[in-house]
């Protein structure tokens, strides 16, 4: 028996046992820093290797398409410092948060394979203006009022990145 769910293609957890689905695809995304990117024939490597083996097991067949995006936008330390100290300055040091590595690809990393530089994300969330959906949302919007905060931290960060 098929649950409607799954015949139509939506994916949730029902209470339906033994569906098989006759078509899987999974989709995912590699991320490598540069200084690690000569290790990304041992991965892609390695992956192959576990889906054969499962494939194997399981009696089914996979392809493995590489689709190369952007490289991974990597901050130069020195200038994120200065942004961050001019971002202290002009918003206050509670609204300056360090973030952690992320997945998302960005064109500008091409730019700072060229030149140091330092990828600078400016909070434009506020549920007060409807502004709360994620990049990439058809309802994605931000709260204007954050845009002079943006302009005058690159300001300030400008400044004092030519005074050096």
């Amino acid at each position: 028996m098929v649950h409607p769910a799954a015949a139509n293609g939506l994916h949730r957890f029902t209470r339906v046992l033994a569906v098989l689905f006759a078509l899987v695809t999974l989709m995912g995304m590699l991320g490598l820093q540069p200084a690690r990117a000569q290790d990304s024939g041992v991965v892609w490597d390695r992956f192959d290797e576990i889906c054969a083996g499962v494939c194997s097991a399981m009696g089914a067949t996979y392809t493995v398409d590489k689709v190369f995006g952007y490289p991974a936008v990597i901050n130069n330390p020195e200038i994120a410092a200065v942004v961050a100290e001019a971002g202290r300055e002009t918003a206050g040091a509670e609204a300056v948060i360090e973030i952690g590595p992320s997945m998302g690809g960005e064109d500008f990393s091409y730019f700072m394979q060229k030149a140091p530089g330092m990828f600078l994300m400016l909070g434009g969330g506020n549920p007060a203006t409807d502004a709360i959906y994620p990049h990439h949302h058809p309802k994605f919007d931000i709260d204007d009022s954050v845009l002079p905060i943006g302009v005058e931290t690159f300001a300030r960060a400008t400044f004092k990145l030519l005074a050096r």
